[in-house]
């Protein structure tokens, strides 16, 4: 296990959820935390963009762990990474 994923540029691209910038031990790595994560995590639903955005505010700490574990378990690369409910 290595250190600690730091997010950077959260951005509502659609409502499939979000993309941000994470950068654990030097290494930058896109990523996509799914709006069905973000619900799950919140049990809510969400209609625009915008409180999609608040809840990845909330739930930032816990979002970087499951992008950590999410590479833990070999994702990453030239491709985004896609976080689901399942790594939460």
């Amino acid at each position: 296990m290595a250190g600690v994923v730091t997010i950077s540029n959260p951005l509502v691209e659609s409502m499939d959820g979000i993309t941000f910038t994470g950068v654990r031990d030097g290494v930058t790595q896109t990523f996509l935390v799914s709006r069905e994560a973000l619900e799950d995590l919140e049990y809510e639903s969400f209609t625009n963009g915008a409180l999609m955005l608040a809840a990845f505010g909330r739930l930032q700490q816990q979002v970087a762990d499951g992008a950590g574990r999410a590479l833990d378990a070999g994702e990453g690369g030239p491709k985004t990474v896609l976080l689901r409910t399942l790594l939460f």
